[in-house]
Order: structure tokens, then C-alpha cells, then sequence
């Protein structure tokens, strides 16, 4: 998937998306909403103040109330992160043998580059998952801007690739 125009004698070098681990969580609530909605909608009269309170205690039209709200917030849900996986799959991050590119979005697109020449430090930050799952993000700075790459796979090689290319790049001016 490529949303960018290269430039004349430009070679497109590494193409990498956002790790995958970012898919797990919306898979995992997809799946929780669609067990609570279906429930819902199977076995009505059981709800979490049932179980909290005696059925008998409770009045159908407050019932009635619960079954509507954890329908409808099991839908927002669903949805919320049907939003989430597609925009995870719209994000890439590129490098050529001139240029930094990070794009992201499905229906707002935002876009970032930073030619290799003026990129001064790329900085690496990996928490406790991002280490085992091996991703990071990567932050390149510039004198005037800034370009950070979120939740990068395989964070440290593709550091170092950009800092290879990013010394290579100067040896040869």
C-alpha cells in the first residue's frame, strides 16, 4: 500500500507497519462486546444487577432500561474498534534513500517526512511490552520538526537502519 509519490531517482528502501500487538486488544473486546450483546440478546432476563440483586427485587422496566444500555454500549464498542483495527492497518512507515515518510489515517490522513540529510538524533523508547514484543517507537528529530513512529516492528533494527542510511547519506555530501 503506497500513498506517496517517490521523487526522481529515489529508491524506496523499507516499508514497515505498526506492530501487530496493536491488533489483540480490539480483537479481544470485539469479541467480549459480540459475547455480551449476544447474551443480551438470548437471555434477556439475566443482567449484572440480576446477579447483584435478587431478580425479584428489581422491576422489569428498570430491566428493560440495563438491556438497553448494555446493548447499545456493546454496539458502540463493536464499532469503536472495527475503527481502530482499519486504522491501524492505514499506518506505514517508510524509508527511502532520501527521505523519512509516516502516514497514517483511513479517513483523516496525516502525513510526515523528514529529509535523511537533516535528521540530526533518532532517539528509540520500548517499554516492558514493546521489549518482548520487540516494536518501539522511534522519535527522528530535526532542527525544526519532529517525526515519531509509534509502535514500530522490529524497532531497533529499523533504527538502525536509518541510522546507517543517515551516516551514509552525509559520508557521501
Amino acid at each position: 500500500m503506497k500513498r506517496f509519490e517517490l521523487l526522481p531517482d529515489e529508491t524506496l528502501l523499507i516499508c514497515q507497519p505498526k506492530h501487530w500487538r496493536n491488533v489483540i486488544m480490539p480483537f479481544l473486546t470485539i469479541g467480549l462486546s459480540f459475547f455480551v450483546l449476544f447474551n443480551r440478546i438470548l437471555q434477556p432476563k439475566l443482567n449484572v444487577i440480576n446477579g447483584i440483586i435478587r431478580r425479584d427485587v428489581v422491576p422489569e422496566s428498570i430491566n428493560k432500561v440495563f438491556v438497553a444500555i448494555e446493548a447499545i454500549t456493546a454496539l458502540a464498542v463493536i464499532f469503536v474498534m472495527i475503527y481502530k483495527i482499519l486504522s491501524f492497518s492505514y499506518t506505514r512507515y517508510y524509508v527511502t534513500d532520501r527521505r523519512i515518510i509516516a502516514i497514517s489515517g483511513m479517513l483523516e490522513v496525516s502525513y510526515q517526512e523528514m529529509l535523511l540529510n537533516k535528521c540530526e538524533m533518532v532517539y528509540l523508547h520500548m517499554d516492558v511490552m514493546e521489549n518482548i514484543f520487540s516494536s518501539g517507537d522511534i522519535v527522528c528529530v530535526s532542527a525544526g520538526t519532529n517525526i515519531v513512529l509509534n509502535d514500530v516492528y522490529n524497532a531497533v533494527a529499523f533504527k538502525q537502519a536509518i541510522l546507517k542510511l543517515i551516516s551514509e547519506r552525509r559520508d557521501g555530501e
